[in-house]
């Protein structure tokens, strides 16, 4: 016996009428889609640019241009204070470490600060 293929139908085999089901309402979105890009269209006729709404703010915090050079001055501090202030006997052999990590965040941090200050006042 030959197997049969459950159509949309719900029926064994194909029906006739499926094919057309699906092509109207293909047809259906295709006229629901011109009818939503239509209604997008700004006053003047021309189509609103998406992009234009990521450029106007920040949709998170993360996207702020002030979040890295905070992350880095935070991240310089801690470094600096386990490099020169803490005396714990544990971080003792990761001084070095430590001191070389605060010059690099420190020269960072003061970097993206200027780059972030001059992105602000634009």
């Amino acid at each position: 016996m030959r197997p049969t293929r459950v159509g949309a139908s719900g029926r064994g085999g194909r029906c006739a009428s499926d094919g057309r089901r699906y092509g109207s309402a293909v047809a259906e979105e295709e006229r629901e889609q011109a009818a939503l890009e239509a209604k997008a269209r700004t006053t003047d006729g021309s189509a609103e640019d998406e992009d234009e709404d990521d450029d106007e703010g920040a949709s998170s915090p993360f996207d702020h241009p002030a979040f890295l050079p905070v992350l880095l001055w935070a991240l310089a501090l801690w470094f600096g204070y386990d490099g020169w202030i803490n005396q714990d006997p544990d971080m003792l052999e990761h001084v070095n470490f430590n001191r070389y990590g605060f010059g690099v965040l420190f020269l960072l941090g003061t970097y993206f600060t200027v780059q972030a200050i001059r992105e602000l006042r634009r």
